[in-house]
C-alpha cells in the first residue's frame, strides 16, 4: 500500500517496491535515519583513493619508502605476503593521496565490488596496519575512534549481505 505523503521521485520507493514490498522501503526510510559512515570520519583527508599517475601534477619520490599493494591480489582477508607488494614506485609524475592512509590502522577496499566468479557484488575491504601505498583502484579511510575494535566492527558491516543489500539500493 501507498501513503498520500509517500515521496514517488525518490528512486529507492521505486526500487522497493519493484523488487521488494513495503518492508524493504520502510527499512531503508529507517537506515537512513541513523548514523553515516561520515559522521565516524574526521574531517579534512581521512578518506582518499590511492596514488595515481599522471603527468598533471607534481614529480615526487615521495612514494618510494612504501611498497605498491598490486590491485589483482587484493583480498578481503588473510596475511599479506611479499607477493602481494611490487616495488616502490620510484620517482613518478602523480597524484600522491593522502600519505596518512598509507600507515597506521586503517580500511583499504577495491574502489568497485567485484562482478567475477562468486562474489556477486561484494565489497573487498580489509583492515590494515602495515605500511604499503596503493593505486587509486583503492580506497583508504581512517576513523575518528581509531581503536581496532571500532574498524572491525565496520569491517564486519562492510563484509556483510546487508551492505550488498543497502548499497544495492543506494
Amino acid at each position: 500500500w501507498l501513503e498520500q505523503n509517500e515521496d514517488c521521485v525518490d528512486y529507492r520507493f521505486w526500487k522497493a517496491y519493484w523488487w521488494g514490498t513495503h518492508r524493504d522501503y520502510q527499512f531503508i526510510r529507517r537506515l537512513d535515519a541513523e548514523d553515516r559512515l561520515g559522521d565516524f570520519i574526521p574531517s579534512g583527508l581521512s578518506v582518499d583513493r590511492g596514488y595515481q599517475l599522471g603527468s598533471e601534477h607534481q614529480v615526487t619520490n615521495t612514494l618510494n619508502k612504501y611498497p605498491v599493494l598490486k590491485k589483482d591480489t587484493f583480498l578481503r582477508y588473510g596475511p599479506l605476503t611479499q607477493d602481494n607488494f611490487g616495488p616502490s614506485p620510484g620517482l613518478i609524475k602523480a597524484r600522491i593521496g593522502n600519505l596518512d592512509l598509507y600507515d597506521g590502522p586503517r580500511l583499504v577496499f577495491s574502489r568497485s565490488p567485484k562482478q567475477a566468479a562468486r562474489a556477486h557484488g561484494r565489497l573487498i575491504a580489509r583492515f590494515e596496519k602495515a605500511k604499503f601505498c596503493f593505486t587509486d583502484d583503492v580506497l583508504g579511510i581512517q576513523l575518528k575512534d581509531g581503536t581496532d575494535y571500532a574498524y572491525l566492527i565496520l569491517l564486519g558491516i562492510l563484509w556483510s549481505s546487508f551492505s550488498r543489500y543497502y548499497l544495492w539500493f543506494a
